[in-house]
């Protein structure tokens, strides 16, 4: 008993188990089998290696140009479809099993889509149509190797002329945009001002960064690409560099609304071993510390150009200040090409009594300090001698015996002073 032939079955006849003709065509369920009788889809094929499983061709025998499905690849691991040529099949694109890689023009992809090409010639093309032409018109772009400037290239095809925007040179790894010769790792060449923007986000913002070329130099900015602040400025005619300017008239020139212009840091975090430059208008300072917590070393005061050491409010040309309790504030001059010492001191004295505020000449020798003049805020002066009690004190060596020396107020005349 089997059921009623149906009319495209006339050439079939039932096994028992499907609809079958002489040529291996199984009809089961309402679906296609060749080269198996339980098909599992609508249409199933199966075939043995390397055999076709679908033809198309325009006449009784292939001509170069048609195509035909087969199973394809090393040991037949995927189907493939080729195309006949004059000297065989030559499979366009290949499916890999257990992998599910793609290959164009190779039966051995090495990845999930992967190309290959003994020429010149595009890729991959991207073409969207908009008013009836292709104004949106991208390819990716192979020059083989042994053309000049091989490599991979995407190309913009909307205005009819290809242009490259991105190009991978094979030899060197060298990128460049908007050229097919990179001469560096990244060689960019733009008719444009903007050559980097760098966008923090969907939409441009104040934190965004560019980078700019032209005839005047490079610079490096911040802000939106309509409105934006130079940070730093390499003019190309003298090599100077601006940092806040575009015109910098030096070597180096800062501009800057903060007062601390430069911070040079050693380690990971600011010490108090940090020094800094200050700027603003009151002068120009050389300070120690952290950026917070800044202690001036040395200031130039703007409008007189006196100098502060250890002060901001100079005023003399050279005015150095400290708090030296016990000691002296004040300078050393030493002539590294004198062997008699090593060198004078002079300053103002922190002390006890009456020498508290005197100003000394000390002499540095090979054993330690001699103070040689002192002037007390009285008015008496010793040479030799630390506390002076005339208005000028003369001390002898110890080899002789002491003998002070007293000049009379008006006259000149120094005389010996009565014990």
């Amino acid at each position: 008993m089997f059921p009623m032939e149906p009319r495209w079955a006339r050439s079939l006849h039932w096994n028992g188990n499907a609809w079958v003709s002489d040529s291996g065509l199984y009809v089961s369920n309402k679906r296609f089998g060749i080269g198996i009788n339980t098909p599992e889809a609508p249409l199933s094929v199966v075939a043995g290696a390397n055999l076709a499983v679908f033809n198309a061709k325009r006449a009784a025998n292939f001509d170069p140009g048609e195509f035909e499905i087969a199973f394809d690849g090393p040991d037949s691991t995927g189907l493939s479809i080729d195309e006949v040529t004059d000297t065989g099949n030559e499979s366009r694109l290949f499916i890999e099993g257990g992998t599910g890689s793609v290959g164009i023009g190779t039966t051995a992809p090495q990845a999930p889509l992967a190309v290959t090409s003994s020429s010149s010639g595009d890729v991959i093309r991207f073409k969207a149509p908009e008013n009836g032409a292709y104004n949106i018109d991208w390819a990716m772009r192979f020059i083989a190797p042994g053309a000049p400037n091989s490599g991979l290239g995407i190309t913009d095809e909307s205005s009819g002329a290809s242009q490259t925007r991105l190009f991978i040179a094979d030899t060197t790894g060298n990128v460049g945009i908007g050229t097919t010769d990179p001469d560096a790792a990244l060689t960019i060449r733009s008719g444009n001002e903007l050559k980097q923007h760098f966008q923090n986000g969907d939409v441009p913002t104040s934190s965004d960064f560019w980078n700019t070329i032209d005839s005047y130099g490079m610079n490096t900015g911040q802000g939106s690409p309509d409105s934006a602040h130079i940070h730093l400025t390499l003019q190309s005619s003298t090599g100077h560099l601006g940092v806040g300017t575009n015109d910098p008239p030096a070597p180096l020139a800062i501009k800057s609304r903060e007062v601390l212009k430069t911070y040079f840091e050693t380690g990971d975090i600011p010490a108090q071993d940090n020094f800094g430059f200050t700027s603003n208008s009151a002068g120009f300072g050389i300070q120690q510390g952290t950026p917070s917590s800044l202690t001036s070393r040395m200031f130039i005061q703007g409008t007189t150009g006196f100098v502060g050491i250890g002060t901001i409010t100079p005023e003399q040309k050279l005015h150095i200040e400290d708090a030296s309790p016990g000691g002296l504030t004040g300078l050393k001059i030493l002539n590294t090409a004198s062997v008699g010492n090593q060198g004078w001191r002079m300053g103002h004295l922190q002390d006890t009594g009456e020498r508290d505020g005197a100003f000394s000449i000390l002499e540095e020798t090979g054993t330690g300090l001699l103070e040689r003049i002192t002037v007390l805020p009285s008015g008496h002066v010793g040479v030799n001698e630390p506390v002076p009690d005339t208005k000028l004190h003369v001390s002898r060596s110890v080899s002789d015996p002491s003998t002070a020396i007293n000049l009379m107020e008006g006259t000149g005349i120094m005389t010996p002073l009565d014990p």
